[in-house]
């Protein structure tokens, strides 16, 4: 057996204690707000094993991530106000699990965190005419909102671009606002490249690209340095690679919030998203299986002994999407 003061047996304590070091560091950098991060947690932790666990169990997960059990429930408690989570009390317990529009709006976002990728551009442009006679202004409003986070450029009142969007993320989003009758949604095609080229400086000019580098930039500034002691062989345990996994995904959550995701053409050759997407698809599969393990032994839900397996969904991130 070794002895106490072996290299062989140190080293891997004083990496792991090193790396904890780190992650406390990246934790306090980001700053997540209790409320926004319980959200990260229920879309990449919670949401595979079926969205729904006991409040008891949820508060020990945050723990490790710096929000204690007043903030969870205050957290909690805004959230269910605001449709994402509901709560069933069983005797002196409670347990939330996702809404159906809770459910929708975690889809949305993760499909496009755990499948990012600059897509190759076909040459046609989403228009839609939110030009309706019936939309009343706070409708008009919360369209241009809605079309701002998806990445439109309002190039006119009321008329809205894109170069690359999914059709399939533009009927659900207007399905979800109730707006589907009262726009029109078309697909064109500019006649030469100098016009598609002067929409598209149209369309970025409506962008605060800066700001979305400078979001992939301090995403690669903290995990970069995390990838590294990775490795160079520092030893990883099962919590630290839940919060580590955690705070990727919430990070990357934040910039990818912020970001059109035009098609490659369009993009700078030296575009940070591209390197941030990279590090967050390889680190999070060199933690993730350790993660799963220590979930798997804190997460309890209601009528079950132990948490179900991850759905199929899961077992696809950052794999099909990316490579096939």
């Amino acid at each position: 057996m070794p002895h106490p003061t072996d290299p062989a047996r140190t080293a891997p304590d004083r990496d792991g204690a090193a790396l904890s070091g780190r992650i406390d560091a990246a934790l306090a950098r980001i700053a997540p707000r209790a409320r926004s991060l319980i959200v990260t947690v229920f879309g990449d932790s919670i949401a595979p094993h079926g969205g729904r666990l006991w409040m008891s169990s949820l508060i020990r997960l945050m723990a490790p991530l710096g929000v204690n059990e007043r903030l969870v429930r205050t957290a909690v408690q805004r959230l269910s106000a605001e449709q994402w989570l509901r709560g069933v009390p069983v005797g002196r317990r409670s347990w939330y699990g996702l809404t159906d529009a809770g459910r929708q709006r975690i889809d949305a976002v993760y499909q496009r965190i755990y499948a990012m990728r600059p897509l190759p551009w076909d040459g046609a442009w989403r228009i839609v005419l939110a030009l309706h006679p019936t939309l009343t202004e706070a409708e008009r409003s919360t369209l241009q909102r809605e079309f701002g986070w998806l990445g439109f450029g309002g190039v006119a009142p009321g008329v809205y671009v894109h170069p690359g969007i999914a059709e399939a993320v533009l009927q659900s989003t207007l399905a979800e606002l109730g707006l589907s009758g009262k726009v029109v949604r078309m697909t064109a095609r500019c006649g030469d490249l100098a016009g598609d080229a002067a929409l598209r400086d149209l369309v970025l000019a409506r962008q605060d690209m800066a700001a979305v580098a400078a979001l992939y930039d301090e995403f690669l500034a903290v995990f970069t340095p995390l990838q590294q002691a990775l490795a160079d062989g520092a030893a990883l345990d099962g919590e630290q690679a839940f919060r580590l996994r955690s705070l990727l995904v919430h990070l990357f959550r934040r910039a990818l919030l912020r970001d059109p995701q035009f098609p490659a053409a369009m993009l700078p050759a030296d575009w940070p998203g591209i390197a941030a997407q990279a590090l967050c698809r390889d680190l999070y599969r060199q933690v993730s299986a350790t993660a799963q393990a220590w979930l798997a032994t804190q997460l309890e839900v209601p009528d079950h002994d132990r948490a179900p397996p991850p759905d199929a969904a899961f077992h696809r991130r950052f794999v099909t999407a990316l490579e096939g």
